[in-house]
């Protein structure tokens, strides 16, 4: 491939995600209508494994293309080279952001990269950009919650990001969230069950070390719906970045990649989360 056709590159990949609750992978309910649009016009593995059940050891294969067993379940990062230091002396610009504790020592390679905290939230926030800061403002008051405030400052970088250097070939890697503790925006609690109350939710919310002795009919069904409404609030954040990346006119030379690292037990085994 001559160095004129080369894609632009953006990984995402979403922590916990399970393909089984995505109803482009035959889902009952319409959780993800923006990788179900994705998917019909995409190149869609229906039999991928995920390398690891928990985090570290999944991202350090997915950047290095290397099995858990030979990259010591992510504990030496540079064991191998990352996707990234291949990709730079190609000439790809590579930036990178995670919030992730465990995925952070990993992205090793990146020409510019954001570990995203409070305190680097709160930078952005309080930039001189007061959209940033009417933005997020907006989505705390609509959802009524902080807890998923980080996706929305991640978006508001990569757009930025994207805003500076559309002009050049680059990689681009971020990370979104359906880990536990499922936490959706108001708006996605539509999926939960009539009659569910505060109270319910609480119960259903509690230590998960606890819910597993205890996980009622009612419990795992609120626990289920929710995860469902994590999912679908993860798609809107996708649906954000595409329509951004399509605004700057770099969709059709742009390979977007959506997978996941590992999923999340729901009631199997008696067990949850991973």
């Amino acid at each position: 491939m001559t160095s004129q056709r080369r894609p632009n590159i953006v990984l995402i990949i979403v922590d916990s995600l399970r393909s089984d609750r995505l109803s482009c992978y035959g889902y009952e309910t319409r959780t993800t209508p923006c990788l179900d649009d994705l998917a019909s016009e995409s190149l869609v593995f229906e039999n991928a494994i995920s390398p690891s059940g928990w985090t570290r050891a999944s991202f350090s294969s997915i950047f290095t293309g290397t099995y858990p067993s030979k990259n010591n379940h992510g504990e030496s990062p540079e064991m191998f080279p990352t996707m990234m230091q291949i990709l730079r002396p190609h000439g790809y610009k590579t930036f990178g952001m995670t919030d992730n504790f465990f995925v952070k020592p990993l992205c090793i390679g990146f020409d510019e990269f954001l570990y995203v905290t409070r305190r680097s939230m709160a930078r952005i926030a309080y930039s001189r950009d007061v959209r940033h800061f009417f933005e997020i403002a907006y989505t705390v008051a609509r959802h009524r919650t902080l807890s998923n405030i980080n996706n929305v400052v991640k978006n508001i970088v990569a757009k930025k990001w994207l805003d500076r250097n559309k002009g050049k070939r680059f990689f681009m890697f971020m990370d979104y969230s359906v880990h536990w503790p499922y936490d959706p925006p108001k708006q996605f609690l539509g999926r939960l069950p009539e009659g569910v109350t505060g109270e319910d939710l609480r119960n259903a919310r509690r230590d998960v070390y606890e819910l597993i002795t205890d996980m009622s009919g009612k419990n795992l069904t609120i626990l289920q719906s929710l995860y469902n409404g994590q999912v679908g609030y993860f798609d809107s954040c996708l649906s954000q970045m595409v329509g951004h990346l399509k605004s700057l006119d770099l969709w059709d030379n742009t390979l977007l990649i959506v997978t996941s690292d590992h999923g999340d037990l729901l009631g199997e085994h008696g067990l949850l989360t991973h």
